[in-house]
Parts: C-alpha cells; structure tokens; sequence
C-alpha cells in the first residue's frame, strides 16, 4: 500500500527577477524562496518534510538537497524562485520563461486577446466618432 502524499501548496507569490542575480548558490535560492513567503524556519522545515537542523544545514549550503525537496519547498512557499535561479545560473532568462498551458487555458488566453483587440478597435473607433461630431 503506497503512503499518502499530504503536499503542503501555497498560493503563488510574486517574485522579484532582480532578486534572482544577487543570490550565488542554490542554497542562498533555497533561503530567499522561503523569504519571499514569509515563512518560518520550523514551518518550512515541517512542510518540505526536513527536521529543522537539516533545514538550516541546507540554508547554510552544509546539506545537499535530495529527492522531490525543491518541488516540495517550491510547493509550500508558493513561488518559484530556486528554479529561476537555476535558470539564471545556467545562462537562460527567467523573464522568458511561461508555464505550460492546458487547452482550455490556452482557448482562454485566445479568447481574452481577441476581447482586448476588439475593445481597442472599439475604443479607436469611438474616439473617431466623438471627434468627428465636435468638429
């Protein structure tokens, strides 16, 4: 019988891509994605499934990170920022990097630039009209 995965996930805080150059290992990613959230040592020791001396070891780059713990850590800060980070550290723009998208999210997305187009034509043509009759 498998064990039951009870994943702590936070909803999603902004990150600050400038942030991202200042940090100079994957250990300093870990600490400034906990930051971000605001959350405790202890709770975020307690969410990833670490004991709050390996939590801090890991902060301080003395403990490796192992299995699914950035996923985890990711998961229960609600933001991305260790990722980011590897990106960055190996060359390639967070700033361009987007999450993949369902097909619904994808026929939505669609659907909401093709609202945003017709109200600016809408809007162009509007203002036309309302100067034409004051002139």
């Amino acid at each position: 019988m498998g064990t039951l995965d009870l994943r702590v996930v936070r909803p999603a805080v902004p990150v600050n891509l400038a942030d991202i150059p200042l940090c100079h290992s994957l250990a300093q990613a870990c600490a400034k994605c906990a930051e971000i959230a605001g959350s405790q040592d202890k709770s975020v020791a307690l969410d990833t499934g670490l004991d709050a001396a390996t939590w801090s070891k890991l902060k301080q780059g003395e403990a490796g990170i192992k299995g699914d713990f950035l996923d985890r850590l990711m998961d229960a800060c609600g933001n991305e920022f260790p990722m980011l980070w590897l990106l960055h550290s190996r060359g390639y723009d967070p700033a361009s990097i987007r999450k993949r998208e369902s097909e619904l999210e994808r026929q939505l997305r669609e659907q909401t630039e093709k609202l945003h187009a017709a109200e600016s034509k809408l809007a162009t043509i509007t203002e036309f009209f309302a100067k034409a009759r004051a002139a």
